[in-house]
């Protein structure tokens, strides 16, 4: 949807990727993860589903071992930066 997208290591030697998974707009934001350095996508667990926008991802992989990923998010309320927190295990789980 011409939009950004952010893919980081991680510590295990998989990759993450925060992305819009969608072809037009950017109404879904989609974390997933691979294990064979991007020639697949195994699982996917999205950070937002709805009729906001978001986009703009930015990832890091704190010491602890818990992924930060920062995006922006536009809705009939307004414009913001949403962070949020989770592990791989969150992201192997799915939707």
């Amino acid at each position: 949807p011409g939009s950004s997208l952010e893919v980081i290591a991680l510590r295990d030697g998989r990759w993450a990727m925060v992305h819009n998974d969608t072809e037009e707009g950017r109404r879904s934001l989609a974390v997933t993860l691979s294990d064979n350095e991007g020639v697949g996508w195994k699982w996917v667990r999205h950070l937002e589903r709805g009729k906001g926008s978001y986009g703009y991802p930015s990832v890091i992989q704190a010491r602890n071992g818990l992924i930060h990923a920062t995006y922006s998010h536009h809705d009939e309320e307004g414009r913001t930066i949403k962070h949020v927190t989770f592990d791989v295990e969150w992201i192997g789980a799915g939707d």
